[in-house]
């Protein structure tokens, strides 16, 4: 059993290298990406002001779940997207890969703290391929009584948050819209992820932040069942080898749990060299 698994890594690892290879290089510029000096991620997660924020929004959040089998964001990357959102205050964000609308709803419920109900102006649009609220496909039809994203949005009045089915690629070619925090949660695959990071710099507002999900640095795995997603860190390698002036920090541990009793967590910011 152990070979299988070990022989189905080294298949699924030769197939995302041979994806990437196919695409031509990309030009980046992360003019815009903000700095990763004087960022201070464990800063962040153990703020105890952001924890009072958290605390004031639990009623909020507490009122929709998202099983663990649905494929959505785990909860405590939830809570880290949301301190994220609480520290770096963005106004505008833009999601790609909406799915059943966990990491949606806890974005737009800290635009909601932090912005709308001051009588700020806040905007979340979020992007699938998929219709996830209409089409017969969407992925909450697979869990009872699981309401749909625009479902979700409609009953706690965030009417500032816009969906949009299409591919990444082409929502952004018509794109006028400017972000202040990007998260890249769609396709996974290595061609795509490395198509996607330029699109997102392009973008970006000045010292805009990019958020990843799925990011096992070195391709090592973060948890116990040994599972390991390559796509996004062979693209970050290439665009770095061919000049992308960014890194990556990875969130590693959080102070709270994540999944399968740990608190690794998948997250990780692209910043500025």
């Amino acid at each position: 059993m152990e070979l299988k698994k070990k022989l189905f890594k080294q298949y699924w690892l030769f197939l995302a290298k041979k994806k990437l290879n196919k695409i031509k290089t990309i030009s980046t510029n992360a003019n815009n990406l903000i700095s990763g000096s004087g960022i201070d991620l464990k800063g962040i997660f153990g703020d105890a002001e952001i924890a009072k924020q958290w605390e004031d929004a639990k009623e909020t959040l507490s009122k929709f779940d998202f099983p663990a089998t649905s494929g959505g964001v785990n909860k405590g990357d939830r809570k880290a997207l949301y301190y994220l959102m609480c520290k770096f205050k963005p106004a505008s964000v833009l999601e790609i890969g909406t799915h059943v609308g966990a990491s949606t709803f806890h974005i737009a419920a800290a635009l909601n703290a932090i912005h709308v109900s001051k009588g700020e102006k806040a905007k979340l649009t979020t992007v699938d391929i998929v219709d996830v609220n209409f089409g017969e496909d969407r992925p909450c039809l697979k869990f009872d009584n699981q309401p749909s994203p625009s479902e979700i949005m409609d009953k706690m009045n965030f009417n500032f948050v816009s969906f949009v089915a299409n591919t990444s690629m082409a929502f952004s070619e018509s794109c006028q819209d400017r972000f202040d925090l990007i998260f890249l949660d769609g396709s996974h695959d290595s061609n795509m992820v490395y198509q996607e990071i330029p699109i997102a710099l392009k973008l970006l507002t000045a010292n805009g932040i990019i958020v990843l999900h799925d990011y096992f640095p070195a391709m090592k795995p973060l948890w116990q069942d040994g599972h390991v997603i390559p796509g996004p860190y062979l693209a970050v390698k290439r665009l770095v080898k061919e000049g992308m002036q960014a890194h990556v920090m990875p969130f590693g541990e959080l102070p709270w749990e994540t999944k399968l009793g740990s608190k690794y967590t998948s997250l990780a910011l692209l910043v500025k060299n």
